[in-house]
């Protein structure tokens, strides 16, 4: 919907913007075409005027014409203003909107001139031909004259050829009127005459004189002529007037129709330029708007991603930014101890609870003290705490951060949780990395807190961690990982009942390497549960080969673990294997979170004949009330009390308490870590039905028997 909504305003927005466009083309048209109908309503304007200007000039001045030069020379430039004008009209008006005032300028009259619209260049340029024309004869002529005085009938013969000539072009124009033609070819005969009656007199010049002037006069009358009948076209003839005002007319209707059109369109092209403003406005306002929702969602992705969601603190990546901004940064990483026990103990709410509480405790930490600093939640229970330029002080922070945490109340509701914590400290970078390290040699050598150095070895101990993962994946995948047995002996008959099984691991070098070695960083590496796996399916396999009694360990996660769960009941529906089989299962605080898991994992078992051990019981999370609940076969008390129980006299008594507890109820009880014969006596003497322990036996790489399975009864 979103789409489509985004996809119809950009749709309407372009629709406007083009038309838009399209009306601002047609208003510059439209525009032109005003100035240009404009243009030749104005040029036609002109062309009256300068009619009207010259029709008023010869009805003033019309008797006068042929005596005043000044007049005439004034009537040729206003004439010529007036072919001018005429020619502009040629070059914008319309040619079939001059078709009639061109067909009354050609017809002009009889004695008027020829072709007036042709344009005034072609009329001076006739006059001046027939001016040069005129005065090169005359000069021949007279030239002629002077060289030989007494002229004989041949050169008489010649001169009038001359004069004939000059009268015959004149004539031959056909623009004077024939009267005043053949008045002026009498005046040339009888001086032409006369001329040759007194050839040898000097007055001969005169005469030639006379007859220059008398060519001339000629000149001047065709002038006058020509000047005379362009002027009666102007004077006498309306016509031109009357299609000039018609035109006119016509171009101020056309104008005035097209200026509406254009007013109209105007207004249109300025309602859609509005809108198309108004449009992108709103666009532009709907954009920003969009644009402040992004960046208020940026920043509260930012927050999001930037914050630990329980705490409020920052996370590894505010961390991450927020260490490069300082130039000689410190980090302690706080971490509290057992907190997985914690959170099995008291449940996830109140180890959310604590994380919380144990947040704002550090910050009331800092602010108590003074320092500038700030705090992150680096892991699951880890917290860091970020200072720069506290080098000097930085172990003597720590003691009293430590010191202020442990002797705070945790209180939730009517519980008080005491909680211990254990820190790690970089001076230098890599931070994060430095600072966990020494929390590890921390952990390890159960210290409350310590500064990372090299000498610390922690480095070789991760590689270590590193190559040990790869141990275990490789025995997973190449089954590297074998059974032992360590036989478990019964008190009373002095025979070897069962045995329990236990999982070595093989490396590629051929070095054994024991559970302690390589379970908790499998666990770690959450390669745990394979291991399980496979160390059910080769106990498995060895019930069904051998009638033997065989124990194995399962521990909480094993029992939660619904493919585990799976593979058990694979192979304990054969009741031959159940009845043989026996799961140790150790007893510690997650049991009170899976609960009814628990309880209804040991009744399934049960149901099938498969016996339940609680393993090392007494090595500080027991629980009698366990006991009572879950009414499992056997108790193995933890070796913990027995190594020792030669000697202190205090387990001697626990351990007489717990055998008496559950002879009581049925349950039978099994020694651990019997490794002398002192020790193997006080169990047997204190009433426990079985011992286990390197003086009984160590564990053994092959099973003592050699028979084949049973039929099941």
């Amino acid at each position: 919907m979103l789409k489509l909504r985004n996809f119809l305003k950009g749709f309407i927005l372009s629709f406007l913007f083009i038309f838009t466009l399209i009306l601002l083309s047609l208003t510059y048209y439209f525009s032109e075409d005003l100035k240009n109908d404009l243009r030749q309503m104005v040029i036609i304007n002109d062309f009256k005027a300068s009619i009207e200007n010259v029709k008023l000039l010869t009805l003033r001045n019309y008797s006068s014409l042929e005596t005043n030069q000044d007049l005439q020379i004034d009537l040729k430039n206003r004439l010529n203003d007036l072919e001018n004008n005429y020619k502009d009209l040629l070059e914008e008006i319309d040619k079939e909107n001059l078709e009639k005032i061109n067909t009354i300028l050609q017809i002009g009259n009889d004695k008027g001139i020829k072709s007036f619209n042709k344009n005034i260049i072609e009329t001076n340029q006739l006059i001046t031909n027939i001016k040069g024309y005129l005065n090169s004869l005359i000069e021949i002529f007279m030239n002629e004259i002077l060289d030989n005085p007494n002229l004989s009938k041949k050169a008489e013969i010649s001169a009038l050829k001359i004069i004939s000539d000059i009268v015959l072009f004149l004539y031959g124009n056909k623009e004077l009127d024939e009267l005043e033609f053949k008045k002026n070819i009498s005046v040339l005969k009888r001086e032409l005459y006369v001329l040759k009656r007194k050839n040898g007199d000097r007055r001969s010049i005169n005469y030639l004189q006379s007859f220059i002037q008398k060519a001339k006069m000629i000149n001047q009358n065709k002038s006058l002529v020509l000047l005379r009948d362009r002027m009666n076209i102007l004077v006498y003839d309306n016509s031109i007037m009357y299609e000039l005002e018609k035109l006119n007319k016509t171009l101020e209707a056309k104008y005035s129709l097209k200026n509406l059109m254009f007013t109209s369109l105007v207004s249109i092209t300025v309602l859609f330029y509005i809108l198309t403003i108004l449009s992108i406005y709103f666009t532009y306002l709907g954009v920003r708007r969009k644009a402040k929702e992004l960046t208020k969602i940026k920043n509260e992705l930012e927050h999001i991603v930037e914050k630990d969601e329980l705490t409020e603190l920052g996370n590894r990546i505010a961390f991450i930014k927020e260490k490069n901004q300082l130039r000689n940064p410190t980090l302690i990483l706080l971490n509290i101890d057992n907190f997985k026990q914690v959170n099995e103990s008291y449940g996830i709410e109140i180890g959310d609870f604590l994380l919380k509480s144990l947040a704002n405790t550090i910050k009331d930490f800092l602010s108590k003290e003074g320092l500038d600093g700030k705090v992150y939640r680096l892991g699951a229970d880890d917290f860091g705490i970020l200072l720069e330029d506290y080098k000097d002080k930085i172990e003597e922070i720590t003691e009293k951060l430590i010191k202020y945490v442990e002797n705070k109340a945790f209180k939730y509701g009517d519980l008080y949780i005491p909680i211990s914590v254990s820190a790690g400290i970089a001076l230098d970078r890599p931070l994060f990395e430095k600072a966990d390290m020494a929390l590890r040699y921390v952990r390890e050598s159960r210290l409350k807190y310590a500064v990372y150095s090299d000498e610390m070895n922690i480095h070789d101990k991760i590689i270590n961690k590193i190559n040990t993962i790869k141990t275990i994946k490789r025995a997973l995948q190449k089954d590297g990982l074998f059974l032992v047995y360590q036989p478990i002996k019964n008190l009373k008959t002095e025979e070897i009942e069962k045995y329990e099984v236990l999982v070595r691991l093989e490396d590629e070098k051929g070095r054994i390497l024991y559970p302690g070695e390589f379970l908790d960083i499998a666990k770690e590496a959450r390669l745990y549960g394979e291991i399980t796996k496979k160390v059910l399916e080769k106990t498995f396999k060895t019930l069904d080969e051998y009638d033997v009694e065989l124990s194995v360990n399962l521990s909480v996660e094993d029992i939660v673990d619904e493919n585990i769960r799976f593979l058990i009941r694979k192979y304990i529906k054969d009741p031959f294997i159940s009845e043989r089989l026996t799961f140790e299962i150790l007893e510690n605080s997650a049991i009170e979170n899976y609960k009814e898991n628990f309880k209804e994992f040991i009744n399934e078992m049960k149901s099938y004949g498969v016996k339940i051990a609680i393993d090392d019981f007494g090595s500080g999370y027991s629980n009698f009330a366990h006991i009572l609940n879950l009414k499992p076969d056997f108790i193995k008390v933890d070796g913990s009390l027995i190594k020792e129980i030669d000697i202190k006299e205090e387990n001697r008594l626990i351990s007489e308490t717990i055998v008496s507890f559950c002879h009581q109820l049925g349950i039978k009880t099994v020694a651990e870590f019997v490794w002398n014969k002192e020790v193997y006596k006080v169990v047997k003497e204190i009433g426990f039905d079985y011992g286990q322990g390197f003086y009984i036996s160590k564990p053994i790489m092959e099973l003592p028997v050699e028979k084949k399975k049973k039929e099941a009864v």
